[in-house]
């Protein structure tokens, strides 16, 4: 999560980024009013940096991602498998 409570997703080789400009970590930029999103995928595999945006060449990955992040985002877990009352129980 960067600073201002932008998600991003993983998995073992992907990382998703709903908006590469508002996500610099705790310096992060405002999202401004009517600005599109500009997606972020990496593979994480050739790319530990992340210095190439992969979002436009593999689109299925990134409709896959962003689909789980926003699952992620109703639910009341972000890991599977996980579950609150095994870290808080009641």
């Amino acid at each position: 999560m960067s600073g201002n409570g932008d998600l991003a997703i993983r998995d073992t080789r992907w990382k998703y980024i709903p908006d590469v400009d508002v996500a610099d970590g705790w310096y992060g930029g405002k999202k401004k009013a009517g600005a599109k999103a500009r997606p972020g995928l990496y593979d994480l595999t050739t790319d530990p940096g992340e210095t190439t945006n992969l979002s436009s060449e593999k689109p299925e990955i990134v409709k896959e991602l962003q689909a789980r992040l926003e699952k992620s985002k109703t639910t009341a877990q972000s890991r599977p498998g996980w579950k609150a009352e095994m870290r808080y129980p009641r």
